[in-house]
């Protein structure tokens, strides 16, 4: 049987907390990140407790203690669970499991490992990674059990969104936005809230938050964001124009295979979607530059005037 020691020590996620940078302002606690990382690995790999157990030589009960956050697994423990459940090495840098996969449309009601009702299985072309600030808030606003609840309702598993490469089509964000809405009477002057308190999370963008900030400064910082829209969606078709040294027009022009699906999104969700764009781009430098004042400047976006309706174009000026 393999020891445990709940101490930061001995610990698989103590023996490197100070290389994760944890900090009083990291909204999850660090058992819990191991314990989100091994649930999600484990149903993608549609595995049981049971099995795991097994496998591992392990008591059910203590890793029932792991997945609830109660213990932390030694190193040597975590060692063998990473390679039964195929977790990628550093994965709790990250605090998510993301592989950086391309958004592609698809469909199908099994998401690696995982089942989603079928009127959010046609032609996924959204990543978690694309609404991870929106699923941050709600866990933080609502707490787990809450947030659990919300997405048994939705008929998703929460533990689904622990990986950022799972997909989902733009009917779930609707309504998901929908029950925010009527369950809780989230308008649409919460959504600047809803940015700034989920992308306080220091693991909001996976992996790429360390490429982000390298960047030596915002216009850098935007440029890697836009040319990395496809680890977000497929949603819309970007295209980025420079109109000066810090200033760019950004278009997004809806994917004519899930054209339909733009269509039909409820007008709350549509004013919604476009202020959250919105206001995801003028955070970026602030939650990636915060404690970097030489390298933090400003943003503003303002909407362009478009002849489609479902087109949205915006133009980005830098400044201090």
């Amino acid at each position: 049987m393999l020891n445990f020691y709940a101490g930061r020590d001995y610990s698989a996620v103590g023996l490197i907390g100070d290389a994760m940078n944890f900090g009083v302002e990291n909204t999850m606690r660090r058992d819990r990140i191991a314990a989100n990382i091994i649930i999600c690995a484990r149903k993608m790999k549609r595995l049981t407790q049971s099995d795991v157990t097994k496998s591992v030589g392990l008591a059910q009960s203590t890793l029932s203690r792991i997945e609830a956050g109660i213990l932390v697994p030694s190193i040597f423990l975590w060692m063998d669970l990473t390679d039964l459940l195929d977790i990628p090495v550093g994965v709790l840098r990250y605090g998510v499991l993301d592989n950086m996969s391309k958004a592609e449309i698809r469909s199908g009601i099994f998401e690696n490992g995982f089942k989603i009702p079928r009127t959010y299985a046609k032609e996924k072309c959204i990543k978690v990674r694309e609404i991870s600030p929106l699923i941050r808030y709600i866990t933080i606003k609502h707490g787990e059990k809450k947030t659990k609840r919300i997405f048994k309702e939705l008929g998703v598993d929460k533990d689904f969104f622990v990986s950022y490469d799972n997909q989902f089509n733009l009917r779930f964000a609707d309504d998901l936005l929908l029950y925010l809405h009527n369950a809780f009477g989230f308008q649409a002057s919460d959504i600047k809230d809803v940015v700034e308190l989920g992308m306080c999370d220091q693991f909001v963008h996976g992996r790429l938050g360390a490429d982000y900030a390298a960047s030596e400064g915002t216009v850098e910082l935007l440029q890697k964001f836009f040319k990395n829209v496809s680890l977000y969606h497929s949603l819309y078709r970007q295209e980025m124009v420079l109109v000066g040294d810090k200033e760019m027009i950004v278009t997004y022009t809806p994917n004519p295979v899930v054209y339909d699906q733009v269509k039909a999104l409820s007008d709350f969700s549509r004013e919604f979607l476009h202020v959250y764009k919105r206001e995801l781009i003028e955070n970026l430098p602030k939650m990636t530059f915060g404690k970097n004042a030489s390298l933090f400047e400003k943003i503003k976006v303002t909407r362009e005037n478009c002849s489609e309706e479902t087109t949205i174009s915006y133009r980005i000026k830098v400044f201090r």
